[in-house]
């Protein structure tokens, strides 16, 4: 059997006023140090459990910290039209750690209004188009599994390659802008949104248990004791993808 997984970071979204759309927040998933695979929590293994706090602002909030290893801290501040995520890290060890991001999943296996399993809604922005991800052309891997690196980022040692023998994850020919990716609505009258202030790569997962997507955000290289942090956001707004891509430009700014 395969290793149990602790699952202490997810929180359960509500994606409209009723609650009829759920997502399941993964904040993060994991943490990895891109140039070795190293990750350092949140994998396969039991680690520390966090424990979440409700702050003067609605804001929830956390801080795991792990001697010798790591610091992160996470929180998600919740307004009308979607979710403020915060998320920084510190490195503890005695490492310097070469191109650190988080895989932070957002899965809507439970948001009927926005899963999306043959990827025909959901999308990117390339050289300033708006495009689905089942547009693309895309090299190796499992046709479930697809990564998009975003322009001026290199990927990950793990995954990195997909025209190996075996490689679980295809990628995208065609890079990306920026981290912002989207879903729209099996209605078409509203688009839902996650990107960050830096982000290394898109995923879309179209396994039938857990259709997701993410926006994966880069911390860079951490020396022992440096912190960085990265803000993101999570908006369902009322509009095309082209509508919530210009909410992404005035929260992120052109040069994202």
């Amino acid at each position: 059997m395969p290793s149990v997984e602790i699952r202490s970071t997810q929180l359960i979204l509500p994606l409209d006023s009723k609650g009829i759309d759920l997502a399941a927040l993964w904040f993060p998933e994991i943490i990895e140090i891109g140039a070795t695979g190293e990750r350092p929590l949140f994998f396969n293994a039991a680690t520390p459990s966090v424990s979440w706090s409700s702050m003067t602002d609605s804001s929830l909030r956390y801080e795991l910290k792990v001697p010798s290893r790591i610091t992160v801290t996470a929180s998600i501040k919740p307004d009308n039209s979607g979710f403020e995520l915060n998320l920084s890290i510190t490195n503890l060890s005695g490492i310097h750690w070469k191109r650190v991001h988080a895989a932070v999943c957002l899965q809507l296996t439970q948001a009927f209004s926005f899963l999306d399993l043959k990827r025909e809604r959901t999308g990117c922005v390339v050289n300033g188009q708006t495009r689905t991800l089942n547009d693309m052309k895309t090299v190796g891997g499992n046709p479930e599994c697809l990564f998009a690196i975003v322009k001026n980022h290199l990927p990950q040692k793990l995954h990195g390659d997909p025209t190996i023998p075996g490689a679980k994850w295809g990628h995208t020919v065609e890079k990306p802008d920026d981290g912002f990716i989207w879903v729209r609505s099996t209605d078409t009258e509203k688009t839902l949104w996650v990107a960050w202030s830096d982000s290394q790569f898109l995923q879309s997962n179209t396994a039938a248990a857990y259709g997701c997507i993410h926006s994966n955000p880069f911390f860079g290289d951490l020396s022992p004791g440096k912190s960085s942090h990265r803000r993101g956001r999570l908006e369902v707004l009322s509009g095309s993808p082209l509508e919530a891509y210009q909410s992404f430009l005035k929260e992120f700014g052109e040069s994202n």
